[in-house]
């Protein structure tokens, strides 16, 4: 995507994906930066980007998630993740964002691309049954915290509560996300 002077340029297949699946896309309502293009455009199976607050990172992530949810071939199933629930939630931030994209005139107004919001979900269905969900990993409320806390003998090897009598534990593993066969973006 760089040439040796360090100019970005697209080849032939890139500017066919750009234009088929963001160009096009009906969701995305603006053409993506350079960086934006290069991280979207990613092949790789994990895509670390960095840098300072209001940098475009999320929304080339949005913009990806994005990036398939018109193609009616294929399942498409998009999970955003966020440490917590007010990370996603507040003003700016991605489902705001998404919404904003999302409830656009443009695509409210035409019944054959108009997704549906479930706010219990937080995840948007669109008419050919593709999703893209934002979801959080940390239980933000100290009250459930402290009392899991409460819950855990840590000579058990459950995190909440003991074995009872008669109770079989069995060891599983579980394979690292990193060797897991999943997309997630």
């Amino acid at each position: 995507m760089y040439d040796k002077n360090g100019k970005f340029h697209l080849d032939a297949k890139d500017k066919a994906i750009l234009q088929k699946c963001v160009y096009e896309n009906p969701y995305i309502p603006f053409n993506p930066f350079p960086k934006q293009a290069e991280m979207i455009l990613a092949t790789e199976k994990e895509v670390l980007i960095g840098g300072a607050a209001g940098g475009s990172k999320s929304t080339s992530l949005l913009m990806r998630a994005l990036f398939y949810v018109q193609d009616d071939a294929n399942e498409y199933h998009a999970l955003i993740l966020r440490r917590t629930l007010s990370d996603l939630k507040r003003k700016g931030a991605l489902i705001h964002k998404a919404s904003q994209w999302l409830n656009r005139k443009e695509v409210q107004n035409n019944a054959s691309i108009k997704p549906k919001w479930d706010g219990t979900e937080h995840s948007w269905t669109f008419p050919n049954g593709n999703s893209l969900t934002f979801g959080y990993y940390a239980n933000s409320y100290m009250k459930l915290v402290k009392m899991n806390q409460k819950l855990h003998n840590p000579d058990s090897p459950l995190l909440i509560e003991d074995v009872k009598d008669g109770e079989t534990v069995k060891e599983i593993s579980e394979p690292s996300y990193i060797d897991a066969q999943t997309r997630l973006m």
